[in-house]
């Protein structure tokens, strides 16, 4: 039932086509819009859009091991809607810090307190996919990794805490 779910949020290429070209015919004429105007990011754990349908979608879009771990944590779909709905672009989700980090306790020379003071302003993106045609013919992880700072606003809001930088550990 979730993969069906999964399958029917994926934009064909014709959709996904008509979407772009929405942009680029705009700049044509010196209109202004941004595909970003289109562009919406959902929390994941709500009714339409529960976590166990985030989980499918990357169980079903990426063969990356996952593993969340403790902490803070939220996840989001980025699409856009079109005549058939909300047509998903890409996935991801951001997590707590790492408690310890050599590499990046060591660029930023933090202290043990310090870091136990400061880690919190530090946010994870620990998952950042695109969907498919989107991801490969229009370099949609970039545009997914860039969108992500809606997110940031309702990470701020909701833990209350004033997020500095967005790390990644997904390269590794």
């Amino acid at each position: 039932e979730l993969l069906e779910q999964v399958k029917n949020l994926l934009p064909s290429n014709n959709e996904l086509e008509k979407w772009w070209h929405k942009g680029v015919s705009a700049k044509v004429r010196n209109e202004d819009y941004s595909l970003f105007d289109d562009v919406e990011v959902i929390e994941a754990g709500t009714k339409n859009y529960p976590n166990a349908l985030w989980t499918a979608v990357r169980i079903h879009c990426s063969s990356f091991e996952a593993s969340e771990g403790p902490g803070r944590g939220m996840r989001s779909f980025v699409g856009f809607n079109n005549e058939n709905g909300f047509r998903l672009l890409g996935f991801f989700s951001l997590h707590s810090d790492s408690h310890t980090l050599a590499p990046r306790d060591d660029h930023i020379s933090w202290t043990t307190s310090q870091r136990s003071a400061k880690r919190e302003h530090l946010v994870n993106l620990n998952t950042c996919i695109a969907t498919q045609p989107f991801g490969y013919n229009r370099l949609g992880g970039k545009f997914v990794s860039l969108i992500q700072t809606e997110l940031i606003k309702k990470w701020e809001k909701k833990y209350d805490i004033k997020v500095v930088a967005v790390i990644t550990t997904s390269l590794h």
